[in-house]
């Protein structure tokens, strides 16, 4: 994963100095601003990228729903979920299985099988990212996602965590709609997504 941040005219020279230590082969995972972009593609070519929003929590979300908190002994079940996403392309890119027992992981089961998940890809004392969300197909427009969400974020605050973010495709309306009413607010946005460095 490539990140740079900052002011255009100190971000080009670390873009430059960390591309010039990969290989034309590479497959890069890069995140960008907006104002770095210009610059970016002129380096690199994005297979696949898209607009993010980054969000921010600003206050406490409600109780949307009974859940249960998921440990490293639901696993092959997360990962069953997750699969669920497969065909079409909405497995969660940066899970890892170490996530779960190091982080605070929400679900909800139906009949037994869990059929919606969030948990957080990055939890310290002081921050936290919000992510892997994921409802089964055919389980969603039931609020479930709210609920899980709302579950994670309520396990933060009680922690004492202040800021708490999440990213969210600018194109997933729904979703942006779900991160709202629980007291997501915009904060920025970047371009992500995989690239190779330009070979001229």
């Amino acid at each position: 994963m490539l990140t740079v941040l900052g002011p255009v005219a100190d971000a080009e020279p670390l873009w430059r100095e960390a591309l010039a230590e990969v290989s034309e082969a590479t497959l890069l995972f890069a995140v960008c601003l907006p104002e770095h972009r210009a610059f970016v593609e002129s380096r690199l070519t994005f297979i696949d990228a898209h607009p993010m929003f980054r969000m921010r929590l600003v206050g406490t979300p409600a109780d949307a729903g009974p859940t249960t908190r998921l440990g490293p002994a639901d696993l092959p079940a997360l990962r069953g979920l997750y699969e669920d996403g497969a065909a079409r392309q909405e497995i969660p890119d940066f899970f890892e299985d170490s996530m779960v027992d190091a982080g605070i992981y929400y679900g909800v089961r139906d009949a037994g099988e869990l059929v919606a998940v969030a948990g957080t890809h990055v939890l310290t004392p002081g921050a936290a990212a919000v992510g892997n969300v994921y409802v089964r197909h055919d389980a969603r427009r039931r609020g479930l996602a709210a609920r899980v969400t709302a579950a994670v974020a309520r396990a933060l605050r009680e922690r004492g965590i202040e800021t708490i973010v999440l990213n969210v495709r600018q194109d997933n309306a729904t979703a942006i709609r779900v991160y709202e009413k629980l007291g997501f607010v915009v904060h920025g946005e970047f371009l992500e997504g995989f690239a190779r460095p330009r070979t001229s």
